[in-house]
This record gives structure tokens, C-alpha cells and sequence, in this order.
């Protein structure tokens, strides 16, 4: 019995596998590659740029509520294979037109394409007597490693091998619609209900779980805000040069790659609760004083890292595991719908917030601000868990 909890289907390794393929060519295009293609081959715009960025992330957002309760009705290899595929027309529209409104909704339209794949895979954690955090944690595995092996193949390929480059982005994309259709055909739900009964039960779901939203909204916020800034800082205050911070974003996302691999043990046998709240007490004091006390030497910087890295690994699979114990049952694609959708609106919020204090009050204010606010989730996640006990 106990081998069979931890192994992993075919249909399932085939859904984190299509999970990292997707991440794969996302964060290796609009990361890494788009920018400059957009901006010198395409001749686009830097404000163009950036407002199909920010298109192409908001369309995945505002899209996986419906894309939510699609997969909670429908099979889930037919509703990713149809989003894949309408996905895969987007990236062909956003790499090949010169006209900025074209490739505005070919990035729209791939942002819908892309909403339904994470929502089947966080939706698909207790299946075949799987244990959420062990889940969660292979699954942000795949996403980091496509993410990492994207950015580092499309930097190194993409100054002397463009077309080569985006050849093999469509190629990969490709892949992950073929491999989606192995993925299985069992709903969400596993049976649909009439609209009204799930219009009520996320109603009620909403009403009890207001706080959670609220903390999601933060947590990605208060992440988020580092976004813009922290290669400004790694420059002008850590004194950093572009190899040393590939170098160490690098080396701080493979050791939480190593951490999750651990963490996910761990909440599975301790509880979400204890690890999501240690995870959030330490993500917010290494940021702030990574930002208000820089390091002197590489070896406090890599402890430093090091602490926001075991932090990162456990808030990860924690936080999903202890979502996945309050969400309906029989309704877990739209309540998580609803829930990415609020981590969502504080990734697009973030950023705006960062680069706001960071005008006005300098960088290391941002960093304090952002540790300030994780840490305060921590202990508003213990306060809330200890009067839960209570009563």
C-alpha cells in the first residue's frame, strides 16, 4: 500500500511533464527572449512590449475561473488539448506579426490557452492515493526546471541562433499539446451540477474563506514587488555583475528546487501549518535584510539566500496543501480558479507598488516592505490556526 501513494502514473508524470513544457516556453519567450526580438526584429515598440506582456499574463488570470469550471464538467486531456492547441495559434500570432494590435491578441489569446494547465495539476494532487504536499512539490519541480533550462538555453542560443530558438519554443509548445491528450479523462468534479448549485457553494466558499483570499492577494503582492527592482539592486547595492546574478538566481532557484524535494515530506507527515508559517517568518526576514543590511561578503549573501530559499520551499507545497483541505469537495478546478485568480491580481498589482516606493524612498525600502508583509502573514497564519485549535 505504501508503494502505491508514492508512485507516479504515467497520465500524471505526463501532466507535470506537460506543466514544465508549458512554463518551458513561456518564461523562455517573454522572459528572456521577447524584449529584444519584439523591440528589434519586429521593430515593436518598448511600451508595446510591455503592454502585451502584461496582456498575456492578465488574460491567463482573468480566464481561469471560467477555465475552472470547465475542467470540473469536461475531461481534463479534452479541455487541455483544445486550450494547448488554441494556445499554440496565440504563440504563432505573437511571434510572427509586425503589427502591434496582432501580436496584442495572439498574447491574449495564448494567456487563455495557457489558464487551465495549472489548475489541473493543483487540482489533481489526491489522485491515486497521492499526498498533496509530495505533489506540490514535484510539481513546482517541473515548473522551476522548465523555467531555469528555458532562460539558459534561450540566452546562450539566442544572439547567434534565433530562428533556431523559436523554432524549438513552438516545437516544445507542440510537444506539451501532444502530451496533455495521455493526461487522462477523468473530471475535476467528477460529475456536473446545474449552474445555480455552483453558483451558490462558491458563493458560501467565498463568504468562509475571505481572509485566505485576502492573504493570497498579499503574499503574491508583497513577492511581486521585487520584480522590477531586484536587478537594479543586485547592481548598484550588492555590486553585482550580469554573470554573478544569473549565477545567483540560479543557484538560490536550484537549492529551492532541492528544498521542495525535502518539504514536501515534511508537510505531508507535520501538516501545512506549521511549515506554511515557518516559511513565511523566514521568507520576510531574509528579504529585508537582504535589502537593508546588503551583505559584505559572499558568504553571508549565500546564507542569506540560502534562508530565502528553504523559506520559499516551504511555503510552496505548504500553502497548496493546506488550500487543498479547505476547498468543496467535488469542486476543486474552479476553487482553485478563484484562488489563482486573487494570486493573479496581486502579481499584476506588485510591481506597480515596488517601483512606486522605490521612486520615493530608495530600493532597500521596497525589500522592507515586502519582508515586512510575508512576515506579517506568518503571524497572522499562526493566529489564525491557534484560535482555529481553540475553538
Amino acid at each position: 500500500m505504501k508503494t502505491n501513494k508514492t508512485k507516479l502514473s504515467f497520465s500524471r508524470f505526463l501532466l507535470l511533464l506537460s506543466l514544465g513544457l508549458v512554463e518551458f516556453v513561456r518564461g523562455g519567450f517573454f522572459i528572456a527572449l521577447y524584449p529584444l526580438y519584439a523591440t528589434n526584429v519586429l521593430k515593436l515598440s518598448v511600451a508595446w512590449v510591455g503592454v502585451i506582456l502584461s496582456s498575456h499574463y492578465l488574460a491567463e488570470t482573468l480566464c481561469k475561473p471560467l477555465a475552472g469550471v470547465i475542467l470540473d464538467r469536461y475531461p481534463r486531456r479534452n479541455v487541455l488539448g483544445f486550450a494547448l492547441a488554441l494556445g499554440l495559434l496565440g504563440l504563432l500570432a505573437t511571434v510572427s506579426v509586425k503589427y502591434p494590435l496582432l501580436g496584442l491578441i495572439g498574447a491574449i489569446i495564448w494567456g487563455a490557452g495557457a489558464s487551465p494547465i495549472w489548475l489541473a495539476v493543483l487540482g489533481a494532487g489526491k489522485e491515486d492515493g497521492e499526498r498533496q504536499g509530495r505533489w506540490m512539490s514535484r510539481a513546482y519541480t517541473f515548473w522551476l526546471i522548465g523555467i531555469g533550462l528555458s532562460m539558459l538555453l534561450v540566452n546562450v542560443l539566442m544572439q547567434n541562433y534565433l530562428w533556431l530558438v523559436l523554432t524549438m519554443l513552438v516545437g516544445v509548445w507542440i510537444l506539451a499539446t501532444i502530451a496533455v491528450t495521455g493526461t487522462g479523462r477523468r473530471t475535476m468534479a467528477g460529475a456536473s451540477r446545474k449552474k445555480q448549485v455552483w453558483a451558490k457553494e462558491m458563493a458560501s466558499f467565498l463568504r468562509r474563506q475571505w481572509s485566505v483570499f485576502g492573504g493570497v492577494l498579499l503574499q503574491t503582492m508583497a513577492a511581486s514587488m521585487l520584480i522590477p527592482i531586484l536587478p537594479l539592486f543586485a547592481r548598484k547595492i550588492l555590486g553585482l555583475s550580469n554573470i554573478q546574478y544569473t549565477i545567483a538566481l540560479a543557484g538560490g532557484g536550484g537549492f529551492a528546487v532541492l528544498v521542495m524535494l525535502l518539504t514536501g515530506r515534511v508537510v505531508d507527515r507535520a501538516g501545512p501549518r506549521r511549515s506554511l508559517v515557518l516559511g513565511f517568518l523566514l521568507c520576510g526576514s531574509g528579504v529585508a535584510l537582504l535589502g537593508n543590511h546588503p551583505p559584505s561578503s559572499i558568504v553571508l549573501m549565500l546564507l542569506i539566500l540560502t534562508v530565502l530559499s528553504m523559506g520559499y520551499g516551504l511555503v510552496l507545497p505548504a500553502w497548496n496543501t493546506f488550500v487543498a483541505t479547505i476547498i468543496p469537495s467535488g469542486r476543486q478546478a474552479s476553487a482553485w480558479g478563484l484562488y489563482t485568480t486573487a494570486e493573479g491580481v496581486g502579481v499584476s498589482v506588485g510591481p506597480a507598488f515596488g517601483g512606486v516606493i522605490s521612486d520615493a524612498y530608495g530600493l532597500p525600502a521596497a525589500f522592507l516592505v515586502s519582508g515586512i508583509v510575508l512576515a506579517l502573514l506568518g503571524v497572522f497564519y499562526a493566529l489564525r490556526f491557534y484560535f482555529q485549535v481553540q475553538s
